[in-house]
């Protein structure tokens, strides 16, 4: 029989005790029962304290992102810019992260978390202070320069804020506390784009100063809790734990590319998926106002609000999607979910695109796309222990993420040469250049529906053929994977066995860790995870990611250099 699972560990971990009595203190049992629940309190009372420094943490970063898509139009008119350098100044925020995700984790490893946390805050402070100088100068490459800083500390600083909610909640609560450290950012960016346009008729300057205030409020809220970190942990009874809240933190962050190939064709088909989502949300969430306003004429200020509302859907599907996940305990409702997502925001883009005098509102679209991206974004992550063998999570969370942000620079880059390209030459009837960018949106969400598809399909398939029963035995070895726990069963369907549709996701990736493992010790060869046939389709697919990555730094660097250098830096 094997020893419980690292995934079962790390999730259904045991509940934390009460600290025992001291033993010079001659107690009573009256006097101990009373004292426990006031230690737990106590415990829960520095534990809360510790989760609202570390969800601090991220406010300034969330709310540094989102500013500037309210304020496209008006960015425009005052620096005298284009709709390039406008997706050239939100390219730059992403074109970091194409690579840091994939050493985010070895670098919370290395420096250590505090060190870590220094340096990130420091980066977006930074970025955020220049991009604050180069508005009040309207200059663009100063805010280029901005957010390329900016960009550089954001995967590092979401490593060491899991670091710490790890380290405090390690046995309890764990879950809820990673969600509501999601749901801080999510509140930060809702309010970053509901307010930045009233900021701004203010004073032009004004949201940006909020920014970087925040910026500010997060680095000195990252040495208020490294100067109490100790009595925090002493009040909170997690003194030993912050190696080990390092090291799960970092695994789930640290990428293994020498084992990507062996990971099969589902990795890869996800993905794709990803980087169809990239392409996707980034663009039309920074572009929603200026696409609204331009569409049905109005203000300013009214579709920088409407547009606004876009971010305010995850705020209460996060905690409904995590729930319907654990209440139906079914990996295929996560996958039957991303279709869903897909078709709500392919609708969402076909409302805008329709002609404004039928629709004459972009309300239902912004809800529906809101909808849509607002619980798939979770669910990406949800997924990542049913595609993959548990101790390759991080290298799948970490592709993941550079190919969703290198989409999103070339799609975002793209939009703006659309918008500056698509001129109506006057007197014909060409579609206008928001028209084009919308049909160019349409066209990459029905190739996000297609890989959403694809990947369920490729999933029901490997179910299929997947053979739980019993024990899973090598050549070199066997390792016995328990089934029938739970409500996991064994089904046969034409002599093949597959996976019933009720089984918990967690439950799976145990299975698949057991699996991995025992694969894993018999042998490291190339074809150990997979055959010789998808091992070599995974090497071609490898090979074409890094080739993406290549050409998004080509393509960003090239557009950059041609128009920023055309307008001599002037602006």
């Amino acid at each position: 029989m094997t020893s419980p699972s690292p995934l079962r560990s790390f999730i259904s971990l045991p509940r934390s005790r009460s600290p025992s009595p001291t033993p010079s203190l001659a107690l009573s049992p009256t006097t101990t029962t009373a004292a426990a629940p006031a230690e737990r309190r106590r415990a829960w009372a520095f534990r809360a304290l510790a989760l609202l420094c570390a969800c601090s943490l991220s406010v300034g970063s969330h709310y540094g992102r989102e500013l500037l898509g309210p304020l496209k139009t008006q960015l425009l008119r005052r620096t005298h810019s284009s709709n390039v350098d406008f997706s050239l100044i939100i390219s730059a925020y992403s074109l970091n992260s194409t690579w840091t995700p994939l050493i985010a984790g070895l670098l919370t490893v290395r420096l250590g978390a505090p060190l870590s946390s220094i340096l990130a805050t420091a980066l977006i402070f930074t970025g955020q202070f220049t991009l604050l100088l180069g508005s009040a100068s309207n200059s663009v490459p100063a805010m280029l320069l901005g957010m390329l800083i900016f960009g550089l500390g954001v995967s590092p600083l979401a490593v060491v804020q899991e670091t710490l909610i790890i380290r405090f909640f390690l046995h309890s609560s764990l879950g809820t506390s990673l969600a509501l450290g999601l749901l801080a950012g999510k509140g930060a960016s809702f309010l970053s784009s509901l307010t930045a346009y009233p900021l701004s008729s203010l004073s032009p300057q004004a949201p940006f100063l909020i920014a970087t205030a925040l910026a500010a409020f997060s680095c000195l809220a990252n040495f208020a809790f490294l100067g109490g970190d100790r009595w925090l942990a002493r009040g909170a009874g997690v003194q030993e734990e912050r190696r080990e809240a390092e090291r799960r933190a970092a695994e789930r962050k640290t990428v293994r590319v020498g084992d990507l190939a062996r990971l099969g064709d589902r990795l890869w088909v996800y993905v794709a998926f990803c980087g169809a989502c990239g392409a996707v949300w980034t663009p039309f969430q920074h572009n929603a106002a200026h696409i609204i306003q331009e569409r049905y004429g109005l203000s300013e200020g009214s579709a920088a609000t409407t547009a606004s509302f876009v971010h305010a859907a995850s705020l209460f599907l996060y905690p409904i999607t995590g729930f319907v996940v654990d209440r139906y305990k079914s990996a295929t409702i996560v996958l039957k979910l991303f279709i869903l997502s897909s078709i709500l925001t392919f609708s969402g883009f076909l409302w805008l695109a329709l002609p404004p005098n039928w629709t004459r509102t972009p309300i239902p679209a912004i809800f529906s796309f809101g909808i849509g991206q607002g619980f798939a974004t979770l669910l990406l992550v949800v997924i990542v222990p049913h595609l993959v063998p548990y101790q390759y999570t991080s290298t799948a969370l970490g592709v993941h993420k550079s190919a969703e942000t290198a989409l999103a620079v070339l799609s975002q880059t793209t939009a703006g040469l659309i918008l500056d390209g698509a001129r109506r030459p006057p007197g014909t009837a060409a579609p206008a250049p928001v028209g084009v960018l919308l049909r160019f949106f349409l066209l990459l969400n029905a190739l996000q529906l297609c890989a959403a598809v694809a990947l369920w399909q490729m999933q029901v398939t490997h179910e299929e053929d997947a053979a739980l029963a019993g024990a899973v035995e090598e050549e070199d070895g066997q390792v016995e994977v328990e089934v029938g726990v739970g409500e996991e069963r064994d089904v046969r369907l034409g002599g093949r066995a597959r996976r019933s549709s009720e089984t918990p996701l967690l439950l799976h990736a145990s299975v698949d860790e057991e699996r991995g493992k025992a694969r894993a010790t018999s042998g490291r060869d190339r074809g150990a995870m997979v055959g010789e046939r998808e091992w070599r389709r995974g090497r071609w697919a490898m090979w074409a990611g890094a080739g993406v990555l290549v050409l998004t730094w080509v393509y960003f660097l090239g557009v950059a250099w041609g128009k920023l250098g055309k307008d001599g830096g002037t602006k």
